[in-house]
């Protein structure tokens, strides 16, 4: 058994079809489908995710960790001598390669940012970034870089280096 379609007088007038067969609510539901396509749209052509590469974006270079060495022992505040493979520049950001990825220091499960002061230029794509002091103990250090959101990328990490805090 089949019901009678509803009178137009029946409906809510925010209801009621429009001269067009559309209702005020399907015409903004369409509305709202027609920019999240458009969205979809710009971030498919703008590219980028903070996973490195993508979108025709070059990948970050890799971080190279010169000092300290696996191994070595560390104590107070000690300085970390790296090569970034671009020049960095102080942003409030952070420490910016290219504007894009800025750098961040992986020890164990903490995530460092480099603060204005703490890194400084030596020359030849060398820069020297004092670390806090950090508790007794082994420790694994890595450099990496992080996007916008500050997520570490899969690129450009640094081979990670083993080094004892006293």
């Amino acid at each position: 058994m089949n019901a009678a379609p509803p009178d137009r007088a029946d409906l809510p007038a925010d209801d009621a079809p429009a001269a067009s067969g559309r209702s005020t609510r399907d015409r903004a539901f369409g509305v709202v489908a027609a920019v999240a396509i458009l969205l979809a749209l710009f971030f498919l052509v703008r590219g980028g995710s903070d996973t490195g590469a993508s979108g025709g974006v070059a990948a970050p270079p890799t971080l190279v960790i010169v000092s300290p060495t696996d191994g070595a022992t560390v104590s107070g505040a000690f300085p970390v001598v790296f090569r970034s493979g671009g020049e960095l520049r102080q942003t409030p950001a952070g420490w910016t390669l290219a504007g894009r990825y800025h750098l961040h220091a992986g020890v164990d499960e903490t995530e460092l940012m480099a603060g204005p002061r703490d890194v400084q230029p030596l020359g030849n794509g060398r820069y020297r970034w004092t670390v806090p002091a950090l508790p007794a103990g082994g420790h694994r250090l890595v450099l990496r870089w992080a996007g916008p959101s500050h997520a570490p990328l899969r690129t450009g990490e640094s081979e990670p280096v083993v080094i004892t805090s006293r």
